[in-house]
């Protein structure tokens, strides 16, 4: 017997929902991001939250992986205010947690550093990016070529000589062969098939997610997955081939799904994740003269937050995560670890 479907999305929910959310509001604070996490292990819970007179809106990720009878909750990338709100809003969400009796919340605001936490919250490990970069695409196109750096203009036309042709597709069994042979030649774990193919499916409707393959002689050789709200663009996944690195696809990927996001009317592209400088023992250090050539504004993030509750069982908790971290530590220095596009 095969599987049962999960459910579809409720559209007018998921529309009221977005549509109460401001503008520049993050795409893990949408409906159905919330929705693609429930299908991942996840429990979603949207709340709407007094900060100083005003209702937002805030999707919590529930789990219940703790101790017996122990949850916490993550709020990615909200809730969708203000800085000056920031401790009012921290406050209503330590409110919230307290009411469903959670062992420890932990939030991790869209807002730029610094930012420090309020009395009662300390600084926690960051489960998104903490350091980004963000290109505006309100220029012409042709402002926009020309602000990037020389070796990313090249690349893109040396793409376009050597034959390389990008599409948007839905062959998303084909950017999941991609990113198994990307996994296995950095030694990374990145997500499986079922993994893209709910975000698709889930953001496609909508045009909230798209895939574009770069091929060279009908074969695929490198692809990216963009997601799209409230005129916000991110470049959340990308994977090449064992071959055809050498003819630069990743630039012109990016390049046309620039044109295009820009013609949706996107303003921003946020290129999801970069080293905060040169050093070269960072795990992202590979990543670096790719994703600087855009040009993009570097951002640093605020960080993340938590707020015990249970105290006991947030130290715990805590306590296996930095073992956890370590262990994967280890594992990276001696696999050589570190992705590069």
């Amino acid at each position: 017997m095969s599987p049962e479907a999960p459910a579809p999305v409720d559209e007018a929910a998921a529309d009221a929902w977005d549509g109460a959310l401001p503008r520049g509001a993050h795409l893990l604070q949408s409906y159905r991001w919330g929705e693609l996490q429930s299908r991942f292990g996840w429990t979603v819970e949207r709340v709407q939250l007094d900060v100083d007179g005003t209702l937002v809106p805030v999707s919590l990720l529930v789990a219940d992986t703790l101790a017996p009878g122990g949850r916490y909750a993550y709020v990615p990338r909200g809730p969708a205010v203000e800085a000056g709100q920031a401790p009012s809003a921290l406050a209503a969400l330590e409110g919230a947690a307290r009411e469903r009796d959670l062992a420890y919340l932990r939030v991790e605001p869209d807002l730029e550093a610094p930012l420090p936490p309020p009395e009662g919250w300390t600084d926690a490990p960051h489960m998104q990016p903490d350091h980004t970069a963000i290109l505006d695409l309100r220029p012409s196109a042709e402002e926009l070529l020309a602000g990037f750096k020389p070796k990313t203009r090249y690349n893109i036309r040396l793409a376009e000589r050597k034959g390389v042709e990008v599409a948007r597709s839905d062959d998303v069994a084909a950017f999941a062969r991609l990113a198994a042979q990307t996994s296995a030649r950095h030694r990374i774990q990145l997500a499986g098939e079922p993994y893209y193919r709910a975000v698709l499916d889930l953001l496609s409707g909508p045009d909230h997610a798209r895939l574009y393959l770069a091929s060279h002689e009908g074969e695929a050789i490198a692809g990216i997955i963009v997601t799209r709200f409230l005129g916000r663009a991110i470049y959340l996944f990308g994977a090449s081939g064992r071959t055809g690195r050498n003819l630069m696809p990743a630039y012109l990927l990016h390049w046309r799904a620039i044109l295009a996001l820009k013609a949706a009317g996107d303003t921003e592209y946020d290129l999801w994740g970069t080293p905060p400088d040169d050093d070269p023992g960072h795990p992202w250090a590979g990543l670096l003269q790719f994703k600087s050539g855009w040009n993009g504004r570097p951002v640093a993030m605020a960080g993340a937050f938590d707020v015990p509750i249970k105290v006991t069982m947030w130290r715990a908790d805590k306590a296996l995560s930095r073992i956890r971290g370590n262990v994967r530590r280890v594992r990276s220095k001696l696999r050589g670890g570190g992705a590069q596009e």
